[in-house]
């Protein structure tokens, strides 16, 4: 194995909240035998995902990454990765949280669909959005991104501005200050969190991407291999997901075969605005529907 690669993976998947560290795990650790998560959700959201029994090395598919805060029961991260295995590419579309949809007939900020239908109305409307297909769905908690990164032995980063927030009903305390440092799970939580930014979502998702960027650099050494078993057992205790064990194995074989700078990152276009007295984001159709026609509908799985 390509020890280099193999912990390339593992860095970018803290991106996604760990997800792709999970199937590497899979494929490494766990090729002989596959427990199912403890706390797997009731149902299959068979209406709402097109699942596939066993990933295909030959068609790409689509995975909703959901990062939720357990406090308030929102999505913090909204995220749907493809995965194309027909050029070697993992495409990333982050789709900001306070972006305006229409859930059941009412405008809201995307990250309250799962307070109104869990992951199954949290699919459906991102495939509303996107008109992409949803294959896979991956639910991941902070506390799992916060001890997956001490269990990395943190991160040192360039934190872009000094940050103060206070949300108590979310239990969320930000305070960093600018500059060059060395960030345990918490602050690694705080800097991701933080959203006051100049051009607000945008500007979050900016600093999570250079900040997952800088965790791919940073943890390119052997000896993060011996930590795999310890990731392993913190995403299995915090996430919920529709994938099989196959899936997984197969997923973390493909991701093995794409380079890093084959990994892309996409926001949805948009702009922040107020309506009324509330804060969104507002997405430009017209822009969101060139850039999936352009990059993602050309390589989704036919008839999906």
């Amino acid at each position: 194995m390509n020890v280099k690669r193999y912990l390339a993976i593992v860095g970018v998947s803290t991106l996604v909240f760990v997800l792709f560290a999970f199937g590497i795990v899979a494929y490494n650790f766990l090729n002989t035998e596959w427990g199912e998560f403890s706390n797997m959700p009731d149902g299959t959201y068979d209406e709402y995902v097109e699942g596939i029994d066993e990933v295909e090395a030959s068609q790409p598919y689509n995975i909703l990454v959901l990062g939720i805060d357990v406090e308030a029961h929102l999505t913090d991260v909204i995220m749907l990765c493809q995965i194309d295995t027909i050029e070697h590419e993992m495409n990333m579309l982050s789709i900001p949280r306070d972006t305006r949809v229409s859930v059941n007939g009412t405008m809201m900020k995307i990250n309250s669909a799962y307070n109104h239908g869990g992951v199954e109305q949290t699919i459906k409307t991102v495939k509303e959005l996107t008109g992409l297909p949803v294959h896979y769905y991956f639910l991941i908690n902070t506390q799992a991104f916060r001890d997956v990164i001490d269990a990395l032995d943190g991160v040192d980063f360039d934190v872009p501005q000094d940050m103060d927030y206070e949300d108590p009903l979310q239990d969320l305390y930000i305070h960093l200050k600018a500059g060059y440092q060395h960030l345990d799970g918490d602050k690694a939580e705080q800097l991701v969190r933080f959203r006051r930014y100049a051009n607000g979502d945008l500007g979050r998702i900016e600093v999570q991407h250079n900040f997952f960027m800088a965790i791919v650099d940073q943890k390119l050494s052997a000896k993060y291999v011996l930590k795999i078993p310890e990731v392993y057992s913190i995403i299995s205790e915090n996430s919920s997901t529709n994938m099989t064990g196959a899936n997984m194995l197969s997923a973390g074989k493909n991701l093995l075969s794409i380079d890093k700078e084959n990994y892309n990152t996409y926001t949805v276009p948009g702009e922040g605005k107020y309506i009324g007295e509330v804060s969104y984001y507002v997405y430009y159709e017209n822009e969101l529907k060139t850039m999936i026609d352009t990059i993602f509908t050309n390589t989704s799985i036919d008839g999906q």
